[in-house]
Protein backbone atom coordinates (compact mmCIF):
# COMPACT_ATOMS: atom_id res chain seq x y z
CA UNK A 1 0.00 0.00 0.00
CA UNK A 2 1.31 3.52 -0.94
CA UNK A 3 0.80 6.73 0.84
CA UNK A 4 0.75 10.09 -0.90
CA UNK A 5 -0.15 13.56 0.07
CA UNK A 6 -3.51 12.65 -0.71
CA UNK A 7 -4.46 10.06 1.90
CA UNK A 8 -6.57 10.92 5.05
CA UNK A 9 -5.92 8.88 8.42
CA UNK A 10 -8.60 8.67 11.06
CA UNK A 11 -7.34 8.06 14.18
CA UNK A 12 -10.25 6.89 16.32
CA UNK A 13 -11.48 10.33 17.56
CA UNK A 14 -14.35 10.98 15.64
CA UNK A 15 -14.97 14.37 14.59
CA UNK A 16 -17.87 16.37 11.86
CA UNK A 17 -16.58 17.92 9.12
CA UNK A 18 -17.94 19.60 6.20
CA UNK A 19 -16.45 18.34 2.91
CA UNK A 20 -14.60 15.60 4.43
CA UNK A 21 -13.83 13.02 1.96
CA UNK A 22 -13.48 9.95 4.02
CA UNK A 23 -15.70 8.95 7.36
CA UNK A 24 -15.66 5.61 8.97
CA UNK A 25 -17.32 4.84 12.28
CA UNK A 26 -17.43 3.02 14.52
CA UNK A 27 -13.58 3.58 15.21
CA UNK A 28 -12.93 1.39 17.57
CA UNK A 29 -15.21 -1.54 15.67
CA UNK A 30 -16.45 -4.44 16.71
CA UNK A 31 -18.66 -5.69 13.59
CA UNK A 32 -19.82 -2.99 10.94
CA UNK A 33 -17.89 -0.66 10.09
CA UNK A 34 -19.74 2.37 7.78
CA UNK A 35 -17.91 4.30 5.72
CA UNK A 36 -19.20 7.96 3.99
CA UNK A 37 -17.45 8.83 1.18
CA UNK A 38 -18.16 12.20 -1.21
CA UNK A 39 -18.16 10.27 -4.27
CA UNK A 40 -20.67 8.28 -5.77
CA UNK A 41 -18.69 5.65 -7.16
CA UNK A 42 -15.18 4.36 -5.85
CA UNK A 43 -13.46 1.36 -4.51
CA UNK A 44 -12.92 0.21 -0.63
CA UNK A 45 -10.22 -1.95 0.01
CA UNK A 46 -9.09 -3.25 3.51
CA UNK A 47 -5.68 -4.16 4.71
CA UNK A 48 -4.13 -5.70 7.61
CA UNK A 49 -0.76 -4.88 8.84
CA UNK A 50 1.42 -6.99 6.95
CA UNK A 51 -0.45 -5.42 3.69
CA UNK A 52 -2.66 -8.52 2.82
CA UNK A 53 -5.83 -7.48 1.21
CA UNK A 54 -8.89 -8.32 3.25
CA UNK A 55 -12.04 -7.11 1.54
CA UNK A 56 -12.46 -5.59 -2.07
CA UNK A 57 -15.49 -3.89 -2.11
CA UNK A 58 -16.99 -1.27 -4.82
CA UNK A 59 -19.25 1.12 -4.35
CA UNK A 60 -21.32 2.37 -7.44
CA UNK A 61 -24.21 5.59 -6.36
CA UNK A 62 -23.72 5.25 -2.67
CA UNK A 63 -22.14 7.94 0.19
CA UNK A 64 -22.58 5.16 2.21
CA UNK A 65 -21.80 1.70 2.77
CA UNK A 66 -20.96 -0.95 5.80
CA UNK A 67 -18.03 -3.52 5.93
CA UNK A 68 -18.65 -6.81 8.16
CA UNK A 69 -15.68 -6.93 10.20
CA UNK A 70 -17.30 -9.17 12.82
CA UNK A 71 -14.63 -12.10 11.71
CA UNK A 72 -11.42 -10.29 11.68
CA UNK A 73 -9.29 -10.77 14.34
CA UNK A 74 -8.50 -7.81 16.44
CA UNK A 75 -5.94 -5.73 15.59
CA UNK A 76 -4.87 -2.32 13.35
CA UNK A 77 -5.85 -2.10 9.76
CA UNK A 78 -6.10 0.27 6.98
CA UNK A 79 -9.28 1.16 4.69
CA UNK A 80 -8.16 2.73 1.71
CA UNK A 81 -10.93 4.37 -0.50
CA UNK A 82 -9.85 4.96 -4.34
CA UNK A 83 -12.17 7.25 -6.94
CA UNK A 84 -10.93 8.54 -9.96
CA UNK A 85 -6.98 9.67 -9.27
CA UNK A 86 -8.29 10.00 -5.42
CA UNK A 87 -6.92 7.93 -2.96
CA UNK A 88 -7.72 8.32 0.95
CA UNK A 89 -6.54 5.75 3.64
CA UNK A 90 -8.42 5.42 7.19
CA UNK A 91 -6.83 3.97 10.48
CA UNK A 92 -9.40 1.03 12.02
CA UNK A 93 -8.61 -0.34 15.15
CA UNK A 94 -11.01 -3.94 15.43
CA UNK A 95 -12.14 -4.95 19.08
Amino acid sequence: MKLDSNCVINTGIHEVMVNQPLIVFPNPVKDQLTVQTNDLVGELLLYDLKGKKIVQQNIFHDLQTTINVESLSSGIYFLQFISGNKMFVAKILKE
